[in-house]
């Protein structure tokens, strides 16, 4: 029997997905790092370089920690989950579709985590953008 994917996942998913990957196969990203470091120093390289991405906070599945990820914009029911939970692959590229399992996994956040977040460790986040940057200007390491 041959597997058939259930989604066909769009084009300009599917190329954010890869770029991040080969980015972060080079980055020298701390081992410490979070995920909502890592999405944050992520988008401005990405939406500099023409990817049309959006950050996303909330919690991975109910009840559960705070967790960031990332959507392309004309489909954001399609998430890329540059740090997945749990998970030896990066990044976790999933449909969130409203009868898919995922859409009850990645929640969006509330007010007060967002305000957390937004004070989070701004030089951590700025180390991982630098670094990104400085892979661009090298494009023959991607």
């Amino acid at each position: 029997m041959i597997f058939k994917p259930t989604t066909v996942f769009p084009a300009p998913v599917v190329r954010l997905a890869d770029f991040i990957r080969d980015l972060l196969d080079v980055a020298h990203v701390p081992a410490d790092v979070t995920c909502h470091s890592l999405c944050r120093g992520l988008l401005p390289v990405l939406k500099d370089l023409g990817f049309k991405v959006q950050l996303h906070d909330g919690y991975f599945g109910p009840h559960s920690a705070a967790h960031s990820w990332l959507t392309e914009q004309e489909h954001p029911s399609y998430i890329v989950d540059p740090y997945p939970w749990a998970c030896q692959q990066y990044p976790l590229v999933v449909c969130a579709e409203t009868l898919s399992p995922w859409s009850y996994i990645y929640r969006s956040g509330d007010e007060y985590l967002e305000r957390c977040l937004r004070n989070l460790i701004p030089a951590e986040a700025a180390a991982i953008e630098k670094e990104l940057r400085r892979l661009k200007c090298a494009p023959s390491r991607l």
